[in-house]
């Protein structure tokens, strides 16, 4: 997926290219980048090798609009130089050597990532040592923890709600469909209920996941570009599922392009339905992602920080 959050030193990341953040002198401008060296190693002593490192200076603390905005344009900038220096991947870390993440960085530094991402293809990873040091709004999280304390229906270990659908079988047409799975929550039948939300927008009970995706990004009058840049899908995997007759996406990918869409939770059950998938309030995951679109919080980044948060897989693909 383009932009990941991964509970990894900088120095431990594969990619082509590394952001090292650093504070910028006293008295000094922030929001510059520049690029290091060629074959550079980063300055931490890990020996670590990137194509390109480049070294971003960031303000030590983000108290105003002024250190926001420097802080904004160093992440820009850098992002910047990695394509222009012709990286396929970044790896980088709001988190300098040494030092501690500045109030919002994190926050600014996912606008930043997000926003450039709508209009470049590059695979970004955000690198996290510990998921502790993800600085999160306590409001948001601590809702989300009473919501999944108040709907998780698994026992403390049991986290296999299960993601995916455990029936093999086509996934051509949802009439098709009409075995039963067990998952945690209880048995799942399939074909048996269909919801109107999602007939009203695409009709046609009997097409295929592709060509309901389609019918649905039209009738939502999104682009196909907007879509999946906005789910954190890569472009050849959006083609894959767009073109591919019968080919049946991941859960993290279909609920991903259920947020993108900025579907209601009736339209996403019945999305995920058409692939042969359900919500189970037996998985963690399933509960967390349900909050969001139940609350028509549809930015998938901050999504992903939470689901980092709680150790859950990310959405997108």
């Amino acid at each position: 997926m383009p932009f990941t959050i991964v509970c990894k030193k900088l120095s431990e990341v594969s990619a082509d290219a590394a952001v090292e953040t650093v504070f910028a002198d006293p008295g000094t401008a922030a929001g510059r980048a520049v690029v290091k060296t060629v074959d550079a190693s980063l300055s931490d002593g890990s020996g670590m090798s990137f194509s390109k490192v480049i070294q971003a200076e960031i303000p030590s603390s983000v108290s105003n609009e002024e250190s926001g905005r420097e802080l904004s344009l160093a992440y820009r900038d850098a992002l910047e130089l990695v394509i222009k220096n012709g990286c396929g991947s970044v790896a980088f870390s709001p988190l300098p050597s040494g030092g501690s993440i500045p109030d919002d960085a994190l926050r600014i530094a996912s606008s930043a990532v997000s926003e450039f991402l709508l209009e470049h293809d590059l695979d970004v990873f955000l690198a996290v040592p510990e998921r502790d040091a993800l600085p999160l709004s306590s409001e948001l999280t601590d809702e989300v923890s009473r919501y999944v304390e108040g709907n998780y229906s698994g026992g403390p270990d049991d986290e296999s709600g299960e993601l995916y659908c455990a029936c093999d079988v086509p996934h051509d047409t949802l009439a098709d469909v009409s075995c039963k799975y067990s998952m945690a929550a209880g048995a799942v039948s399939f074909g048996a209920r269909l919801r109107k939300s999602l007939d009203v927008l695409v009709g046609h009970l009997d097409e295929s996941f592709s060509d309901t995706l389609i019918r649905l990004i039209r009738a939502k009058g999104k682009s196909d570009v907007e879509v999946y840049r906005k789910a954190n899908i890569d472009r050849r995997l959006f083609s894959k599922i767009r073109s591919k007759k019968g080919y049946t996406p991941k859960k993290p990918t279909i609920l991903a392009l259920a947020i993108a869409l900025e579907l209601s939770i009736d339209e996403t059950r019945d999305l995920l339905e058409r692939a042969g998938y359900a919500l189970s309030h037996a998985s963690r995951f399933d509960v967390i992602v349900e909050y969001f679109i139940k609350n028509r919080v549809y930015d998938i980044f901050t999504i992903n920080e939470i689901l980092f948060k709680f150790d859950q897989p990310l959405l997108g693909g």
